[in-house]
């Protein structure tokens, strides 16, 4: 049985259930700010056990695209070692919210097992969680009892996903592929960790609350959340040895055996690479194509640790041509029917795979010889944490990477230090936003969401339901509904007041957390509000109708793009905030001003004529069947809200938007630049501030052409002709220049003096630049035949000194940098340099018979210890 037609039948069979069958939301989860991937089939569903508003269905079913790569749902550095873990992963998984339990669950579960796979009976076990007696009496109907194990909480009790929340028992479905897989322990059974007992379907009875005080309450809702892996159960339908030996990934295998030379099953660390390639080559396929790049932090980082483990792989089996984004299109070939956005992203992915590889390639080429400049410091053997975090945070080194270079060297690493600097950093680097420090949320318990009333209106009544401490003195103000947007979609959320009997408090930002639940962060400014009361609630309209003209304009930008550049543009992500608009795109060619200039004028164009924008609530399908816009990397439900601007744009989107173009005014790109491999960001402003922009620039157009002293409309042909004429000067300035230099040079070399057999040249220049200054010193290096110290002091408040040495005194041992450093030290200063050349910076002015003598003095020394 294939892969594909495990999918399917599963799907099929809970459909049969009466489970609506839901499509699966992106790898990044698009209601879910606490997650870095999507990890569980669960996801999109976290709150539907716990909540009491309105659901939308009491059964699902779903595949689900899952990362587990990155956080506490990690896998990643368990993959290629074992024949069951993958970053990337397919999950099946059937849901029932407040409908059927327990014992359904495992009905359904056996059905589908018996009748659908025909998986052998006799190898199937249960695991249970050890006080869930009604389990263990459900599970007797299907198995003999000494296959029914009981395990304590680690192994069968889920949740809840933080401190509370959503968790109960569960029981574990596993298949027994025998001894010659077992361990060998007396003890092996299933909850153990060798490959015996593979544990293949999680069947996970939400039945609880867990509140702050530690209690587990019933929930309002309970049901059932069930996972199961494709690669997992594809193993068992196929008989194969491990994950990689289905049809998952074995043409991957295959490719990648044609372009490396190398059998897969060579040897066993070869068998290791090979499937820690090919599982990332997947997981890279599908983040790249939902516009998941490689970068240096957040998600990015994770994916580009994935591709540098690939490569480091490949060099442990001595391939060291890129080939990564070559194994691509059979990914593409195995999962593109089922997801047939990957063949439309094709060249986008292998272009930025390609690219990442190899300058990955180059920075591991000049590692060892980096990592060879810090280690020879090191007496004791140990290669110290803050030397470590710095080869791997400033010369963007791999943890990795410098773990086996240190090895090499037979260093200890100091792992521990590096934490602390990696933890320190990270301290550092963050600060928690307002709604970030919202962690007590018990207020909202047994509460209906929040209802968004802000298309119609932007003053509104309602009731406070939650008046919730955040810090300081600001608070978070939760109504019963709200004219108020919050945060989403990259659009900013609404300011404004909240007013009632003896309160004033000013909405200062506005935020919506994953359970539906709008909160007004601000703060009082009169009284404090009391919960049930009435309250008005009013939006800063001026600020919102600037937002919603950027907003219109991001929409306009996006379909300009798409008509000037092609259909090779693709969203990457926006920021709309009153001020300005920024858009990042993935775009593969060459933007020049021209380009950019076109889509200028073809969004203002669009202003100009004033189309009417309208918004029509959708069915997805009739939404794209339309040419709409949508983000595969967006979680839709059935129904969409469709915004048009005439018959230029159409998109799927939530945000608040003008009634007409027109009242955008103007919109001017602001800047535009390369942010990554293949992404590129423009940021506009419309409106007012496009206005002001533009008044700013017609007043130093102004002042420009008065301090030119031409009409405005000459300053280009004015610069041009000062241009030519400084060229000109300049020409004339070099020649004056190289004379004075040779006449200073023979003023020197008139006054020298002899020390220790040392002739010194010396001389004090006040107008001399640092580069004029170097280029005096070069001179005399060539005329003077003789050993020769030259020094050259410049500067009128501040010295600077300049030293130079000829090539005969620094075969003799003496060096610019070590001799200027000490004088530097002792005149209040500090320099640096080469042997033959060396600057200092003092913080006073010096003069240069000081100076002469204090390097006499240093001279001398230094020729007396060295014998020189």
């Amino acid at each position: 049985m294939q892969s594909y037609e495990i999918r399917q039948k599963y799907l099929d069979f809970f459909k049969g259930k009466g489970h609506t069958v839901v499509p699966g939301i992106p790898l990044i989860p698009p209601e879910d700010p606490t997650l870095l991937f999507t990890s569980a089939g669960m996801v999109p569903f976290k709150n539907f056990w716990a909540g009491s508003g309105e659901i939308p269905y009491l059964r699902a079913a779903s595949c689900q695209k899952c990362l587990r790569a990155g956080g506490k749902d990690s896998d990643l550095d368990n993959v290629g070692f074992d024949f069951r873990h993958n970053t990337f992963l397919e999950m099946l998984g059937n849901f029932s919210f407040g409908d059927y339990f327990k014992e359904e669950a495992v009905e359904f579960a056996w059905e589908f097992l018996m009748q659908h796979l025909r998986l052998p009976e006799a190898n199937l076990w249960a695991s249970v969680y050890t006080e869930d007696q009604d389990a263990v009496e459900i599970w007797k109907k299907y198995l003999p009892e000494k296959r029914i194990v009981r395990l304590g909480a680690k192994d069968n009790f889920w949740g809840p996903a933080g401190e509370t929340g959503v968790c109960g028992p569960c029981s574990e479905i596993y298949f027994d592929r025998g001894p010659a897989f077992s361990c060998g322990e007396v003890s092996c059974a299933p909850g153990c960790d060798c490959e015996r007992y593979l544990e293949f379907w999680n069947l996970v009875f939400p039945q609880f609350d867990k509140n702050k005080n530690g209690e587990f309450l019933p929930l309002k809702r309970r049901g059932i959340d069930t996972g199961m892996g494709l690669e997992r159960i594809t193993t068992l339908c196929q008989e194969a040895e491990s994950n990689f030996d289905t049809d998952l990934f074995q043409p991957i295998i295959k490719r990648l055996e044609t372009l490396s030379g190398i059998l897969y099953r060579k040897d066993k660390n070869t068998r290791i690479a090979f499937r820690a390639v090919v599982d990332h080559v997947r997981a890279l396929t599908f983040t790249i194509a939902e516009n998941i790049i490689p970068g240096n932090e957040g998600r990015g980082y994770v994916i580009r640790r994935i591709l540098r483990r690939a490569v480091q792989f490949l060099d442990k089996m001595k391939v060291n041509q890129p080939l990564l984004a070559e194994l691509v299109p059979e990914v593409i070939r195995i999962m593109g029917p089922y997801y047939p956005y990957l063949s439309e992203r094709e060249g986008f992915i292998r272009e930025t795979i390609a690219g990442e590889e190899d300058r990955f390639r180059n920075l591991l080429s000049e590692s060892r010889t980096l990592f060879q400049g810090f280690v020879t410091e090191f007496k004791d053997k140990t290669l110290p944490g803050k030397i470590a975090f710095q080869l791997y945070d400033t010369h963007g080194l791999p943890l990795d990477t410098i773990k086996e270079i240190a090895a090499e060297k037979n260093l200890f690493f100091d792992e521990a230090g590096f934490e602390a600097e990696m933890t320190r950093q990270k301290a550092a680097g963050r600060k928690a936003t307002s709604f970030e420090l919202i962690a007590d949320r018990s207020h909202l318990t047994g509460l209906s969401p929040t209802r968004f009333i802000g298309y119609e209106t932007g003053d509104a009544r309602a009731l406070v339901l939650a008046i919730i401490p955040v810090r300081n003195n600001q608070y978070s103000l939760v109504l019963s509904e709200t004219p108020f947007y919050p945060e989403r979609g990259g659009q900013q959320g609404d300011v404004g007041k909240i007013s009632g009997d003896g309160f004033e408090f000013s909405v200062q930002e506005t935020r919506v957390d994953e359970s539906g639940f709008i909160h007004h962060l601000g703060v009082f400014h009169k009284g404090i509000a009391i919960n049930n009361s009435p309250v008005t609630a009013k939006v800063d309209i001026e600020t919102q109708q600037q937002i919603a003209a950027n907003h219109t304009s991001t929409h306009l930008l996006h379909s300009a793009l798409l008509q000037i550049l092609g259909s090779e543009v693709k969203q990457a992500g926006s920021l709309v905030t009153p001020e300005y608009l920024r858009f990042d795109f993935l775009f593969s060619g060459e933007i020049d001003a021209e380009k950019l200039g076109r889509v200028e004028e073809l969004i203002n164009k669009t202003v100009r004529s004033n189309l009417r924008v309208t918004t029509a609530e959708k069915e997805i399908k009739e939404a794209l069947a339309e040419n709409a816009i949508a983000l595969f990397t967006e979680k839709y439900g059935a129904k969409v809200r469709v915004v048009t601007a005439g018959d230029f744009s159409k998109e799927v989107c939530g945000g608040i938007h003008l009634k007409s173009t027109g009242s955008i005014g103007l919109c001017l790109i602001t800047s535009f630049s390369s942010i990554g491999q293949g992404v590129k960001r423009i940021e506009a402003i419309t409106g007012k501030y496009a206005y002001d922009s533009v008044v700013k620039r017609k007043k130093y157009i102004a002042e420009l052409a008065e301090y030119l002293k031409v009409e405005p409309d000459s300053i280009h042909s004015e610069m041009i002709r000062s241009t030519e004429e400084y060229r000109k000067l300049e020409t004339k300035s070099n020649v004056f220049f190289s004379a004075y230099i040779h006449q200073e040079a023979d003023k020197m070399i008139k006054g020298k003096k002899s020390v220790a057999g040392i002739n010194l040249l010396t001389t004090a220049q006040s107008l001399l630049s640092p580069e004029e200054a170097r280029k005096l010193i070069d001179y005399l290096k060539k005329k003077s035949s003789e050993s020769a110290l030259l020094i050259l002091l410049s500067g009128t408040e501040k010295t600077q000194i300049f030293l130079g040495l000829t090539p005969d005194l620094i075969s003799r041992g003496l060096k610019a940098n070590e001799i200027l450093r000490q004088a530097a030290g002792l005149l209040g200063g500090g320099a640096g340099g080469r042997d033959d050349f060396a600057q200092a910076g003092l913080k006073k002015r010096a003069h240069l018979e000081e100076v002469e003598k204090i390097l006499i003095k240093i001279l001398t020394d230094t020729i007396g210890k060295s014998g020189a």
